[in-house]
């Protein structure tokens, strides 16, 4: 009796034991995937948090180092400066005395107008000679020290306080008093308004 064994391809293709360029294919394959998992990994732990005992480490460094130290604000300058603007000098009635200072904040000039013919006292009131045009302008340049809160004018002619007549030129300081500038004989000249122009120091903003 002649019998017959019918075998799958798929049982003859199992015992054919594998050959060595196919057992080598299959280790490659196998490197190749540990070798992105460990890559994997690695890049999870770039984006995981750090262990309790090395963010403490972290913490404590953080704390111990010095903080930078805050940048130094300059002196505003233009119309942003506190100077800046027109006042009232209760020596001279209706004389304006305008401040103005430049872009570097520290230096300016000031222009007035007194009367024509003044006295050597300077003792005039302009603002019953301003229908007749009896009034000129002057000018005296001034310098702007921000550490001490003062200016410095460069009289020439006429005292910058009570414009009387000068032998020669001289300086005078004139301190920063809340809403105006102080004057060496306690006179005060008062800003008419608030400078609308003036920005917070804190913001450290320059004009243009």
């Amino acid at each position: 009796i002649v019998s017959y064994h019918y075998t799958s391809r798929t049982q003859a293709m199992a015992r054919i034991p594998p050959t060595p360029h196919k057992m080598r294919a299959k280790g490659l394959a196998l490197s190749l995937l540990a070798a992105l998992l460990v890559a994997l990994s690695g890049r999870g732990r770039v984006f995981s948090a750090a262990p309790p005992r090395r963010a403490a480490l972290f913490a404590a460094l953080a704390a111990a180092s010095p903080a930078a130290p805050a940048a130094a604000e300059g002196p505003q300058g233009g119309k942003a400066s506190k100077w800046y603007g027109t006042y009232i000098d209760p020596l001279h009635n209706g004389c304006d005395r305008n401040v103005v200072i430049a872009f570097d904040g520290l230096k300016g000039k000031i222009d007035g107008m007194d009367r024509s013919g003044a006295p050597d006292d300077g003792m005039v009131d302009c603002k019953n000679l301003r229908r007749n045009g009896s009034l000129y302008e002057w000018t005296l340049m001034l310098e702007v020290d921000p550490e001490k809160d003062e200016i410095k004018v460069k009289e020439s002619g006429r005292s910058i306080v009570n414009r009387a007549r000068l032998d020669k030129p001289q300086e005078t300081i004139g301190k920063w008093d809340g809403n105006g500038i102080l004057w060496p004989d306690g006179t005060k000249w008062t800003l008419k308004a608030p400078n609308p122009y003036k920005m917070p120091a804190s913001l450290g903003c320059q004009p243009l």
